[in-house]
């Protein structure tokens, strides 16, 4: 009994790295996509930054992606709240849910030094040098999600027929 609860164990374990690994360039795609409609929206429409952002949003609807934008714009909403507190704040909470790594995390922080506090031509540049560098990322994603996505498997659960040996 014991034995079947640690494979179990080990064998989600690899499967949630697995998970991550294999939805790390969805999510990047999704907010690259998200990033050129707020680069629309700011660039072209001139929308308020809240506005923007639930916008922004809306073009990822249903994900992870979403609700960083969503919360961002909520915490824009309140008085005396920046953008660069919105955007640092909902990209800390939903960094494991987009399945960001810290270096995609800082490329969305180091964004939002720029959104609200310079004009609309600034915010368009950062935003297109944030898309190129997220891309890029996304690209080093697929490298990734094809190489060690099945290994991560294989591996949660080779450890725990490791461990049931060692423990028989």
């Amino acid at each position: 009994m014991g034995s079947a609860a640690v494979l179990a164990a080990t064998t989600l374990i690899g499967q949630a790295l697995a998970n991550r690994i294999r939805d790390r360039p969805s999510n990047l795609r999704r907010l690259c996509s998200s990033l050129r409609v707020l680069q629309t929206e700011i660039g072209f429409r001139r929308a308020p930054l809240r506005d923007a952002l639930m916008r922004a949003g809306a073009a990822a609807r249903g994900t992870p992606v979403a609700k960083l934008f969503e919360d961002a714009a909520e915490k824009l909403a309140k008085p005396g709240s920046t953008a660069v507190d919105g955007l640092v704040a909902a990209v800390y909470k939903h960094r494991l849910a987009c399945s960001m790594e810290l270096e995609d995390a800082q490329v969305m922080i180091d964004l939002a030094q720029s959104l609200g506090a310079t004009g609309a031509s600034d915010q368009v540049a950062s935003l297109q040098a944030s898309i190129a560098m997220l891309e890029a990322r996304e690209r080093e994603a697929l490298i990734a999600r094809d190489r060690f996505a099945r290994v991560y498997r294989t591996l949660g659960i080779l450890a725990g027929v490791v461990v049931v040996i060692l423990l028989i």
